[in-house]
């Protein structure tokens, strides 16, 4: 079953567009959760649930210091805010980022998990 085919079984409006971003990034080896979970549910539901998903993986992805994640950083910058954040972050969005700094942007997160990267990105707070 392909990604459209899933949006239409779930009813997703084809305006949200953000919330089928967030869909395919995390759900793109689960997707039986989100169907078992949001079939036949309201549009709002499906968000809390994605939603409510992210910060899950948000806590039990997370890195065990801001040593590892600036290390981790160096290496793979754009897959590392990825798992930080928990979003798909394409190379446009990556290039916007106001600050590239590793620790500060762990140590915000860190004050707040559920932020979005958006925040952290010129043009698109």
């Amino acid at each position: 079953m392909g990604m459209q085919q899933i949006f239409d079984a779930l009813d997703i409006d084809k305006r949200a567009i953000e919330l089928k971003a967030m869909i395919i990034f995390l759900f793109k080896s689960d997707i039986e959760t989100l169907i078992d979970n949001c079939v036949g549910k309201s549009n709002f539901y499906i968000d809390d649930f994605v939603y409510g998903y992210r910060e899950r993986l948000i806590d039990s992805t997370r890195f065990d210091s801001a040593e590892d994640f600036r290390d981790t950083y160096f290496t793979d910058p754009i897959k590392t805010l990825e798992r930080l954040f928990q979003e798909y972050i394409t190379q446009d969005k990556f290039d916007k980022l106001v600050c590239k700094d590793p620790e500060i942007i762990y140590n915000m997160h860190v004050v707040n998990p559920k932020v979005r990267f958006n925040r952290f990105v010129r043009g698109m707070e």
